[in-house]
């Protein structure tokens, strides 16, 4: 279980119900510490594939998003996606 093995897989599955799953799993497993970076108000994508990052945005904006939001008069939020 690596972060190679899980963009490569998530770069197929990311459209389908068990990429969520697979996803998850991974988060879990702390598989995706070191290649994307969670923050309150910041996701930094830079090591995923486009599918992992996909599923990472998803996860993030229905899980992460909504809590900061409730507990802020006011907020922004950053996602950064490429390398440039």
């Amino acid at each position: 279980r690596d972060t190679i093995t899980y963009n490569a897989v998530l770069q197929s599955f990311h459209e389908l119900e068990i990429g969520n799953s697979i996803f998850r799993e991974g988060l879990l497993a702390h598989v995706f510490d070191e290649c994307i970076v969670i923050d309150d108000r910041q996701l930094d994508l830079h090591g995923c594939s486009s599918g992992a990052g996909i599923l990472a945005l998803r996860w993030w904006w229905t899980e992460i998003v909504p809590v900061v939001q409730a507990s802020a008069r006011s907020c922004s939020f950053y996602v950064i996606t490429g390398w440039g």
